[in-house]
């Protein structure tokens, strides 16, 4: 499944390398953090309510990371990827490894349904466009079918793949930020 999401842009894996060690950073990054469950269907709900300053939400161990950006009321940047990662250390330096997945399971539901019913509605079509012939309902309701349902499988999925490469950018910003504010902390 992985390398169909990698093909279809959907999964990608980065590799940040940071001058700073595992057990200075990983409390950098719990502090903007907000522990919680992201695989909760009603969790972006709470998004909206909650008055937390932290971007992000999820699990950080000293380890690894399980996270997702957090929902602003009004952003329109929605994205829905989620980050998973490990932290290795190499003497001085600490690698980050992270995959940004934009491909939830809801999305197997929504593309069933959409396809079933494209299925059964132009099951239910040929008939009527058999029997009336060459009229103005036939020469339209095709082509508008066709522009419709790629719209509605079309749409989605080139959101979900613009979510992978915002939250990468954004992420890769956010690790950097929280280093150099790290850093200068030590100072």
């Amino acid at each position: 499944m992985e390398d169909f999401l990698k093909k279809l842009k959907l999964l990608k894996e980065i590799s940040i390398s940071l001058n700073t060690q595992r057990s200075e950073f990983v409390p950098a990054l719990k502090k903007h953090v907000d522990s919680a469950k992201i695989n909760n269907p009603f969790s972006r709900l709470e998004d909206i309510f909650t008055s937390s300053k932290n971007s992000y939400k999820g699990i950080v161990t000293s380890r690894d990371f399980e996270i997702k950006k957090r929902l602003r009321f009004g952003d329109s940047k929605f994205s829905g990827a989620k980050i998973t990662g490990t932290f290795q250390d190499f003497g001085d330096t600490l690698i980050i490894k992270a995959k940004v997945n934009a491909w939830n399971n809801f999305m197997f539901v929504f593309y069933g349904f959409v396809i079933i019913f494209y299925f059964v509605f132009g099951i239910l079509m040929v008939p009527e466009i058999i029997n009336s012939g060459e009229d103005f309902f036939s020469v339209i309701i095709i082509p508008f079918l066709f522009i419709h349902a790629f719209f509605m499988l079309g749409m989605p999925y080139f959101f979900m793949r613009r979510s992978v490469l915002r939250t990468l950018r954004e992420f890769e910003k956010e690790i950097h930020f929280i280093q150099s504010k790290e850093v200068n902390n030590k100072l």
